[in-house]
């Protein structure tokens, strides 16, 4: 598990599945979504890149409304592991390689598939894989606790919100601090 600080610069956002036929049957969904969305808005205002992935959109439908927003791309995968997708694996790896954004922060659902096996891959790939974890779900709270325990026994990061926001922000002076933190009392 990685020990260093998570900085704004060394970091990207993937954010996975958080789709509109998924969103609807999970565990905490509204709590999740006000998470993501405080999540995605720190990540826009201070320059993260963010990524957004969707599994089978025919099918499950698109990124929900008004996470998709915040998305500079979006790809679509058959796999369940983001990392099985050769386009969306080269554009994360141009990231990391071109502006040394090694901190893969993630978070979306399903918990235990796709999020889980991205997580995994991300770290098998050489990234810091930072799972947000309070901006995750799954339709079960089993499955979730599950995915849990396998993230940290592969030495992934796992964050809140809140947390990983401040480890960003560095200092209370920074010009986000007040937007921020008012963003992160509402949600």
């Amino acid at each position: 598990m990685s020990q260093k600080p998570i900085r704004t610069k060394s970091s990207q956002i993937l954010m996975v599945d958080v789709q509109s036929s998924l969103y609807t049957a999970l565990d905490g969904a509204e709590a999740m979504l006000k998470k993501c969305l405080t999540l995605l808005t720190a990540g826009q205002r201070l320059g993260i890149p963010i990524t957004a992935v969707e599994q089978n959109p025919q099918g499950l439908g698109n990124t929900v409304a008004p996470l998709s927003e915040f998305a500079s791309d979006t790809f679509v995968k058959t796999t369940f592991s983001a990392f099985g997708h050769s386009p969306l694996s080269s554009h994360l790896n141009n990231l990391q390689r071109s502006q040394q954004r090694s901190d893969l922060i993630l978070f979306g659902c399903e918990a235990h598939v796709c999020l889980l096996q991205t997580a995994l891959d991300a770290k098998r790939a050489g990234y810091n894989s930072v799972v947000v974890w309070d901006a995750c779900a799954s339709r079960y709270e089993q499955d979730r606790d599950i995915a849990k325990h396998r993230l940290l026994a592969a030495q992934c990061t796992l964050v809140t919100t809140e947390s990983l926001v401040f480890e960003w922000l560095e200092d209370y002076q920074h010009p986000q601090f007040k937007s921020l933190i008012a963003q992160i009392k509402q949600h």
